[in-house]
């Protein structure tokens, strides 16, 4: 008597095609809803269901949002999500390829292999437009609930379903043929996530080496404080590559709108990269389609068969671990991080191509492939490290140039532009870059950057003999647009202080004086179109329009608010425009004469008022006898009693000193912590707020009233600290201590003999 199984009996009664079709959707239907679940969670859940983002929540949208299908900051988890998704289909609808049982039984119940290769095929397509669509299907409608349908907003709809939809297929299509190509599960698996992230380890071992080994390397790299990267990382660069993140960017510019002057419809989608991945994945499918036709049955359950796969894979995983040691130790030490990431790559090379991926390979076949892995290393590790054929040494030549955008060193008192990075009364740092046309200021930073390229592997230390040579922790950008529309890019993570002084002269420029002008007055007459809109976002000229005015004296003894209405306003920012163009560069920074006042434009009152040190919402500028503008606007309004002569000694009680000394700080050295070296005084109401102090000992002081004055007339208030001391004065009867600037060559013999001057 014959007993038929229910399965069996279902395949009697019904086509071979069908039933197969219906176990293969049964068989993928745990991942389409894994799938579906995680896409519900990334789109519409984080379109709707979360209050303070919410797009139903009006104080969110300021009704300027237009739609948004996903939160934003989601964006490479949905990216991922589709990839795994893809994966996952593939990888459970040909798993029963490494099973010898169900291979056998698959391929001999009568379907083609290109049937069967057909339905699995169609089913992923299936379960990725379901699982992919419907999340979109209902954050489209919860937009339109909450938004109405604004203009383009079903093109991006479609855009995004597409896009993630061939996404999906590539994935689904490489792991097809990953899984073809194995004998064994954890073949599929490592198959697959080899040819899908390729690109992404390629792109992150550059990125890591070059982070370290490079010299001028802007690539990856941020400046102290900022959020964008100075250039693009290699990651980025060859998303367009990936199949893992080619859709990343375009699904992120896709995906919401806001309208924000001036741009009112949402810029039209590139679909080319779409169409020839799109090509691609039909090509990687066709690939699983021929390789499953010539797949031999006995494969199944076997490691190695599959010989150059085996041994891609683990040279991708090799180098992912490599890129991974590397970059956690070499930040700490290079040369160990080096040797670490080298033996972490031997390793687990031979532990793959000697376990799990062994298969049929001889020791000897294994020692040459591990060996040609290694030589391809080292030989990049040589290239990268010694300037990668010319990269770090290159500086272009003046002819080349048609404009250079340069790290700006000077004061931020006068800046046209945004700037980021940190400030606080004792010490600040920022960072923003001005753009020069002309050959005089182009020519300098040429001769500046050739600087830069021989201190650029100079260790952080202070120079005793020569402070101008110490080397401090800074960012500095040079960007060239070239004649002929090329753009180079060089970025160094420390200068010489002397290499930052002479970046000073940049303020002499015609370039850099109208930028002052316009800052102070709000005249944006002969700007560009970039300059006018950086204008618009600078705080400094911000604060010269709208902020509090205040007035003191050298000795930060009296604090005092102008109010001002907008006519002296108006008239005291252009003399001051006026007497700051008639400056140069050498007086800005050295300022051979005391300020008879200095004034503050601030933003913020109630913090900068007590220290009338910089911060990033005001700017302070001293006011000293060559401002003949704005003193002869202090005598027309009648303010002449806010005018002093200099730093009085007669209202210093004590003075304390310390040598400038980057590295008097072991946490806070100039190492680890950058610090604009344009000094601007400040005070303060506890004593020892020096910008940087030595972690033990104390500072040398003196109450001596004849040492006071002898000291007291050589401070300065504003000036590019190019050697010296740090000085604090206590002011007399009151709380307050003040902090100035002595330059070595000023500084008496009295301070010289307590050591530790330049």
């Amino acid at each position: 008597m014959i007993r038929l199984t229910v399965g069996e009996a279902a395949m009697k009664t019904t086509s071979p095609y069908l039933h197969d079709f219906i176990r293969s959707l049964r068989s993928g239907l745990p991942v389409f809803i894994c799938g579906l679940t995680a896409f519900t969670l990334l789109v519409p859940v984080s379109t709707a269901a979360v209050p303070e983002r919410s797009i139903f929540n009006i104080t969110y949208t300021h009704e300027q949002l237009k739609f948004r299908f996903y939160e934003s900051d989601l964006g490479l988890a949905v990216t991922l999500a589709v990839v795994l998704f893809g994966a996952a289909l593939a990888l459970v609808l040909f798993g029963f390829l490494c099973d010898k049982r169900a291979s056998v039984a698959y391929l001999s119940m009568g379907v083609g292999r290109v049937r069967l290769f057909v339905h699995r095929f169609i089913v992923g397509l299936l379960y990725l437009f379901f699982g992919i669509g419907i999340p979109l299907v209902v954050s489209l409608g919860l937009n339109s609930a909450a938004l109405g349908m604004f203009d383009g907003e079903l093109e991006a709809f479609v855009f995004l379903l597409v896009g993630f939809l061939v996404s999906g297929l590539i994935a689904f299509g490489l792991a097809a043929v990953a899984c073809v190509c194995a004998g064994t599960l954890f073949e599929c698996v490592s198959f697959a996530a080899a040819l899908i992230g390729f690109v992404s380890v390629a792109a992150f071992c550059l990125d890591a080496l070059t982070t370290q080994l490079l010299v001028a390397s802007p690539f990856g790299k941020t400046a102290f404080g900022a959020d964008a990267t100075i250039a693009p990382s290699f990651v980025a660069s060859l998303a367009a590559f990936n199949p893992l993140l080619f859709f990343g960017a375009s699904s992120a510019a896709q995906q919401t709108f806001s309208i924000m002057h001036p741009v009112y419809v949402p810029a039209a989608a590139n679909w080319a990269p779409i169409v020839i991945w799109a090509i691609f994945a039909l090509v990687s499918a066709a690939l699983a389609a021929v390789l499953l036709r010539r797949r031999p049955g006995e494969q199944a359950q076997i490691a190695g068969i599959c010989t150059p796969l085996s041994f891609f894979t683990a040279a991708v995983a090799s180098f992912a671990l490599f890129g991974a040691v590397f970059t956690v130790i070499a930040s700490v030490n290079l040369a160990v991080g080096l040797i670490s990431a080298a033996l972490a790559f031997v390793a687990l090379s031979v532990f793959l191509l000697r376990g799990p991926l062994r298969g049929r390979s001889s020791i000897g076949r294994s020692v040459v492939v591990l060996a040609g892995e290694c030589v391809c290393a080292g030989v990049l590790v040589v290239v990268i490290g010694t300037g990668a054929f010319g990269f770090s040494g290159w500086v272009p030549a003046a002819s080349q140039v048609s404009v250079v955008e340069v790290s700006y060193v000077g004061t931020p008192s006068y800046l046209a532009r945004p700037l980021f990075g940190t400030a606080s009364d004792a010490a600040y740092y920022y960072h923003t870059e001005y753009a020069y046309s002309d050959a005089r200021s182009i020519g300098l930073v040429l001769d500046a950057h050739q600087n830069f390229v021989g201190s650029a592997r100079a260790p952080f230390a202070l120079d005793e003999a020569d402070f101008a040579a110490t080397v401090v922790r800074y960012d500095v950008v040079m960007r060239y647009t070239l004649i002929d529309g090329t753009v180079a890019v060089r970025y160094f993570d420390r200068a010489r202080i002397g290499e930052l002084e002479s970046l000073l002269a940049l303020d002499d420029s015609p370039t850099t004086l109208a930028l002052e002008h316009a800052t102070l007055t709000g005249d944006s007459t002969g700007l560009s179109d970039s300059e006018r809109t950086a204008l618009a976002g600078s705080n400094t000229s911000l604060a010269y329009r709208v902020g509090t005015v205040y007035v003191t004296d050298a000795n930060y003894n009296v604090v005092t608010t102008l109010s001002l209405g907008d006519v002296p306003r108006n008239a005291l920012l252009r003399a001051l425009a006026t007497d700051i163009a008639a400056q140069d560069a050498t007086a800005r920074y050295t300022q051979p004469v005391q300020p008879l006042a200095t004034l503050m434009f601030t933003n913020a009152p109630h913090i900068d008022a007590s220290t009338f040190g910089f911060s990033f919402s005001n700017a302070v500028v001293p006011i000293t006898p060559d401002f003949t503008h704005t003193l002869s606007w202090f005598k027309a309004n009648r303010l002449e009693d806010y005018l002093a002569d200099g730093v009085n000694p007669a209202l210093i009680e004590q003075i304390a000193w310390l040598p400038d000394n980057p590295y008097a700080s072991v946490v806070n050295s100039a190492a680890k912590v950058p610090t604009s070296r344009f000094f601007m005084g400040y005070r303060s109401g506890v004593a020892g707020r020096f910008w940087a102090a030595p972690d033990f000992g104390s500072p040398q002081t003196t109450s001596d009233a004849m040492q006071i004055a002898e000291v007291a007339s050589q401070l300065k208030t504003a000036c590019f600290m190019s050697g010296g001391y740090l000085v604090q004065a206590k002011l007399k009867g009151v709380d307050v201590w003040v902090y100035y600037y002595l330059p070595a060559l000023d500084a008496p013999d009295f301070i010289v003999a307590t050591g530790g001057g330049m």
